[in-house]
Formats: structure tokens, sequence, C-alpha cells
């Protein structure tokens, strides 16, 4: 099969500018945020 069938018989890929931007921001933005929760996490402490 060559790589242009395989091509033909998936439609295009289409997604909301929403969707698109947050993937292309992901990279920055989920680390970004798993650092400031832990940061959040460890200035409470400890609770009991």
């Amino acid at each position: 099969m060559c790589a242009g069938k395989v091509a033909e018989q998936f439609p295009p890929i289409q997604g909301a500018r929403l969707t698109r931007w947050l993937g292309l921001a992901a990279p920055l933005l989920l680390p970004t945020i798993f650092i400031a929760v832990w940061l959040w996490l460890g200035s409470r402490g400890r609770v009991h």
C-alpha cells in the first residue's frame, strides 16, 4: 500500500482554533502549571 492511498482513506485533520492553540502551547504551559502546583503544595507544608 503506498502512502498516497493511505492518506486518501482518512479525512483531513481539522480542529477548533482553541484546540490548535492549546496543543501548541502545551509544552510551555503544562510544566509551568506542574511546577506552580508543586511549589504551592510545598509552601503549605505537611498537614496533620
